[in-house]
């Protein structure tokens, strides 16, 4: 054993004598009871000393004490050559086999940009770093070696939503809007990937040329020639919305997730030959990625964990531990997060306020306390705010903007996206029930009780009310399709598709007076804001320009808001239009940057005051902040520390 007094300089010296004798490897060399054991620890202040710790302690403190020796035989040469040997060879496996406590190492990597990353992708090997950010105006692929100082922007990528390297590295397959393309890393023009018949959700490498993509609503295999082969669907017995991919595992199967609790669910390993399906995490969890023997995920807060994982039986051989990062999470968005050899690439949250921000971009906090702040709607009459927090329990809450005091406004765990009535007499909500994500309303005369307006197999939610309170006025999520729809709020059940194409549409805004709806879609390819006479839904006017979403309306609606930019430097947006019968724009003014505000699908994340001078919205760190991208080298030694 070890010095003590050399790992703790306090412990007296007799003390550890004491228990060295004690743990002396011949019995004989040992304390003869536990008498003396006792007297030997009482040694430094009776002055009492046992022979054997006096011995141990002289050793300990580089005095040794006089003591008769007993006569020995010499040892021959060899049998000191021997003796030597044995000595080194053992002191040797000592310290070869002592383990050295690995060190993590962190880095943050700056962005040139206050808005963060849509995707992050570390390569195969570990050495490149993938993300998408704002280039000017426009999304666009960068990567960037770890060994190097510069990120490069990859041409041909405007537009991107998603990255996958290959598994040589070599090409990067992503999305724009829909449809599929790939680029070299090292820079050349970028080609279409052949997929026929369906609109992509995700796209995956499983091999060269070989993809395995999520759509319409599940998960298919890609033949070279851009056939698809579906191999796995939702299961509406247990409450599955849709599959998303997230990554292609080294065996070829598919780690993806079901929407149990859209847009989080479980973890699963799924077999694209046969469809067989192993649940890995049977939680709600909004990413997974396996690499080097370790899983990780997050959840709906953002929080990142990791465990060792046995590939080969789809298992994990411990239970997840926290790995100290919390990553920016968009409800609804991939978390911008990525592990590979030896890396893990995050972007970080920042702390979140609840804030109000004039037309010139000057801001005032009105919660500061670091929480998941989502959807912040004004009350018609301008005092307080609901909202509702995106932590794993959810429930809308009221703030009243005068007392600045919280409140809960329900006590139903699930319920989230309120909407005041047209009258401020109460909130329609969303809320789970049954594995369904349904539409309910309480009124503030109705104590705690919320009565059941609309729940059917999809995700429903209504993001817009006529003024007369009797049509709602959302969206509905179904094997990952958004269509608008209407649902009947005067107690007769009605529900009534608006717009249901094969295309994403979501984010309604009513006008005040009741004769516009503002939407988005990204029919043209990437999303754009569009507005169609209600309720009629005639010939739809573009309103964006270069992309364009969440749209809000002024209380007294000459002005439409939505944010413009494309994600990369987004402003908010104030249009004007052209009175008379037909719609026309007459002008678009860019208000304030909004890259440190969060957006939220499929409904906007803030809303005009009624003055028109101000906005309610979420504010993730300082206005001006820069975003980052964490790499952590070696992210198994994270697990080590638990």
């Amino acid at each position: 054993p070890r010095s003590l007094t050399l790992q703790r300089h306090t412990i007296p010296p007799h003390i550890e004598a004491a228990i060295l004798t004690a743990l002396e490897k011949l019995p004989a060399d040992r304390f003869a009871s536990a008498q003396a054991f006792t007297e030997a620890l009482k040694a430094g202040a009776s002055g009492v000393t046992h022979a054997g710790t006096a011995r141990r302690a002289g050793a300990a403190t580089g005095a040794l004490p006089e003591a008769p020796r007993a006569p020995r035989r010499a040892l021959a040469p060899w049998g000191v050559a021997v003796l030597a040997l044995l000595a080194g060879a053992f002191l040797g496996a000592k310290v070869l086999g002592r383990a050295t406590p690995a060190r993590v190492m962190r880095m943050s990597i700056t962005l040139p940009t206050e808005a963060p990353p849509v995707a992050i992708r570390l390569s195969p090997d570990g050495q490149t770093l993938g993300y998408i950010a704002g280039q000017g105006d426009r999304l666009s692929i960068f990567t960037r070696r770890l060994d190097e100082l510069e990120a490069r922007r990859l041409e041909g990528t405007d537009d991107a939503v998603s990255i996958s390297f290959s598994p040589d590295g070599q090409w990067i397959a992503f999305l724009v809007g829909t449809q599929a393309r790939k680029v070299p890393v090292a820079g050349g023009a970028a080609v279409n990937i052949p997929v026929g018949g369906a609109a992509l959700t995700a796209i995956e490498w499983a091999g060269p040329d070989r993809f395995i993509v999520g759509a319409d609503g599940g998960l298919a295999t890609v033949a070279a020639d851009g056939a698809l082969r579906v191999f796995a669907r939702p299961d509406s017995a247990q409450h599955e919305v849709t599959l998303v991919v997230d990554q292609v595992l080294p065996d070829g199967w598919a780690l993806a997730r079901s929407w149990r609790a859209p847009p989080l669910g479980p973890v699963m390993a799924i077999d694209p030959a046969s469809g067989r399906r192993v649940t890995i995490i049977d939680a709600n969890v909004a990413w997974a990625s396996y690499a080097d023997g370790m899983l990780v995920w997050t959840l709906q807060d953002g929080s990142l964990y990791g465990a060792p994982f046995d590939l080969s039986r789809r298992k994990l051989k411990s239970p997840g531990q926290p790995l100290g990062g919390t990553v920016l999470s968009i409800l609804g968005f991939i978390p911008p997060v990525s592990i590979a050899r030896g890396g893990l690439a995050y972007a970080p949250t920042r702390p979140r306020a609840l804030a109000r921000v004039g037309r010139n971009g000057l801001s005032t906090t009105l919660l500061g306390t670091d929480r998941t702040y989502h959807n912040p709607r004004v009350s018609p009459d301008g005092r307080r705010l609901s909202l509702d927090f995106t932590d794993q329990i959810r429930d809308v809450w009221l703030f009243d903007i005068a007392d600045s005091t919280l409140t809960r406004f329900g006590f139903d765990s699930t319920a989230h996206d309120a909407e005041w009535l047209p009258d401020g007499s109460g909130l329609l909500f969303a809320a789970v029930r049954g594995g369904s994500v349904g539409v309910f309303r309480r009124r503030f005369d109705s104590g705690t009780r919320a009565e059941s307006v609309l729940v059917r197999p999809q995700q429903l939610s209504v993001h817009a009310i006529t003024r007369d309170g009797r049509t709602g006025i959302g969206v509905a999520i179904d094997n990952a399709a958004f269509d608008l729809m209407a649902v009947g709020l005067d107690g007769r059940p009605r529900y009534d598709s608006l717009l249901a194409t094969r295309y994403t549409e979501g984010w309604p805004a009513l006008s005040p007076d009741g004769r516009w709806l503002a939407y988005q879609s990204d029919e043209s390819g990437r999303f754009e804001i569009y507005v169609r006479a209600w309720p009629s839904l005639g010939a739809k006017v573009q309103v964006s320009q270069n992309s364009g979403t969440e749209p809000a309306w002024s209380r007294d609606g000459r002005e439409l808001f939505f944010r413009s930019g494309g994600g990369a430097e987004p402003w908010l947006v104030a249009a004007t239009f052209d009175a008379g019968p037909a719609l026309r724009v007459r002008s678009r003014t860019p208000l304030f940057n909004v890259a440190s505000y969060e957006f939220a699908t499929p409904h906007r994340n803030y809303d005009p005051f009624p003055d028109g001078r101000s906005f309610a919205m979420v504010r993730q760190g300082r206005p001006g902040q820069l975003a980052e991208v964490v790499y952590v080298q070696d992210p198994q030694a994270l697990l080590g520390r638990h």
